[in-house]
Formats: structure tokens, sequence, C-alpha cells
């Protein structure tokens, strides 16, 4: 890594190895029992920080651009010979479409030859993100998909809770190539779509000193809020979107995909309770609890 007060440049290359020794009999699979995998991988992130002082919504703050630039080279290798123990489709936020691969779990590696874009702004802790990327199938539908999430939050916090309500436009275009079964271009078409976002998120902190006199007891009631209209989203690709795995995190996500090809509606109520306590001297958690329940209030 190269990195100066205002910028940043990170090359990298390595090869992924996989070794697998699998009993097929037991399975009755007809595949070979002994399997290699080897890719190599490049990319390059790279980035510049650019910061000024404004007095917007009269108060002092500082506002930074950002702009970030990341490639990613994975050839292409035919996994389907190879088990899937522990690999699933990565959860999507904005620091993945920084990552060499989709997946988590090492089973699974994606072929990649894609450049990514992303522009940051920080002011009352909103972000834009941005993204075109190029996606190739040999006979599948190929195509180019820029999108961009400019978002706007305004966060009020203390010491006894939070408060964030936040509201922003995802905005997809699709340049789709349509191929036939031999891989021939049958024709291009341009799909768009447009999504507003609004979500509010809050806490409180309550806390109190517990019976052993070394540590403090926590009770951390949340309530999120999540409201995205239904768009008919059956013309649009799948080039990297699937559900993600069910999480207590997740209860507290705008959307239940990951990638960019699916927006899922709504219009639902998340509440959740967590208790923690925590040592005195370190500050370190000894123990967490938390429940929730998600009400949804359409169909």
């Amino acid at each position: 890594p190269l990195q100066g007060a205002s910028w940043f440049v990170t090359p990298k290359a390595g090869v992924h190895y996989s070794s697998y020794d699998v009993d097929r009999a037991k399975a009755n699979e007809a595949k070979p029992n002994s399997i290699t995998r080897s890719l190599p991988i490049v990319s390059l992130d790279s980035g510049l920080f650019f910061e000024r002082e404004t007095n917007l919504f009269g108060g002092d703050y500082v506002q930074t651009l950002e702009p970030r630039l990341f490639y990613a080279y994975t050839p292409y290798r035919n996994q389907s010979m190879l088990p899937v123990y522990d690999t699933a489709r990565s959860d999507f936020n904005f620091a993945s479409i920084y990552s060499e691969n989709a997946f988590g779990g090492n089973d699974r590696v994606a072929d990649n030859n894609l450049l990514t874009l992303g522009v940051t702004t920080r002011l009352l802790d909103p972000e834009t993100g941005a993204e075109a990327a190029r996606f190739e199938h040999a006979n599948k539908s190929s195509g180019v998909r820029t999108w961009a999430y400019p978002a706007l939050a305004f966060p009020f916090q203390d010491s006894y809770g939070f408060f964030t309500p936040k509201v922003g436009v995802h905005a997809t275009r699709y340049v789709i190539e349509d191929k036939s079964s031999t891989g021939a271009v049958t024709g291009t078409r341009d799909q768009n779509r447009a999504m507003p976002i609004f979500s509010l998120d809050s806490g409180l902190y309550f806390e109190r000193d517990a019976k052993d006199g070394q540590s403090v007891q926590t009770l951390e009631p949340r309530a999120y809020y999540v409201n995205i209209p239904y768009r008919n989203q059956s013309a649009l690709p799948v080039f990297d979107a699937g559900e993600t795995d069910l999480s207590f995190s997740q209860m507290f996500s705008e959307n239940q995909f990951s990638g960019q090809d699916r927006i899922n509606d709504a219009n639902h109520l998340t509440l959740a309770l967590t208790s923690r306590r925590l040592l005195r001297e370190t500050g370190s958690e000894a123990f967490r609890a938390t429940v929730g329940q998600r009400f949804y209030m359409s169909n």
C-alpha cells in the first residue's frame, strides 16, 4: 500500500489455492475424490480525500469528498465439481462493492473483470454510493449496470439514546445484451429503476450497577422503520443479487438482497431489546442477550 494524507493506492496480486479430499462413496456421487483449484487474483484499490469547512444549517461542519476506484480481476474456473461447505453470498453493504469475492467462505470464488467507481461525501453523516460494472457470460444476458444511491441522514445522538432519520433514492440503469444459446447477441435494451428509500432508526440506553459491584447491566430498546415502495423488477437481469442469510443485524437493514439487481419493497417496523453486562474495569462485554420482532404493515 502507498498512502499519503489525501490519497492511497494499493495494488495487490495473489493466488487462491484450495485442495479437497472428499468421500464421494457415501453420497454416491460420480465426482473425483481429490480436487484442487488455483485462482490468480489481481486488484487495484485507489482513492482521494478532499475536505472543506462549511456552515450549512447554521453550524460549523466539515464536508468531505472521497472518490474511490477499485478494479478486480479473477479468471473464470468451472467450480461445479467442488463441494459447498461454508459458502454463501456475502451480505451486501457499501464496503462490499470493493471486495474481490462476492461469496463468503472459501468453496466458491467469483470470476471478476470489473471496475467500481464510488464517491462518498460526508456531512451530517450522508453517503453517496455509485458503481459502474460490466457483466459477461458466454450464453446468457450480459451488459453494463450503473447505479447511484445518494442518501442524507440526520443523526441525533446523546448519552441516553439516538434518533436517525434517513432519506435517499436508489437509481439503477442497465444496458443489456440478450444472447442466444450459441452466445450470439440478438439485441440490446435499456432498463431503468428508481426507488425512494426512507428509514428511521432510534434507540435508548439505560444502565444500572449490577449486584456483583464489578459490572454494569444495560437495557437498550431499539425501533427501526423502513419504507420502500413496490416496483416490478421482473424485467431486470440478475447479475449478482441473492437473498441474504437471516441474522439479527439483517433485521435493521433496508434491503434483504445482496447485490444491486433486486431491492425489496418494505413497510415494516422492527422492535428489539438488548441487555448487556459490561465489566467496569475493562469495559469489555461479558454477556449479551437480544430479542427482536419485525411487524409488517402491508402485504
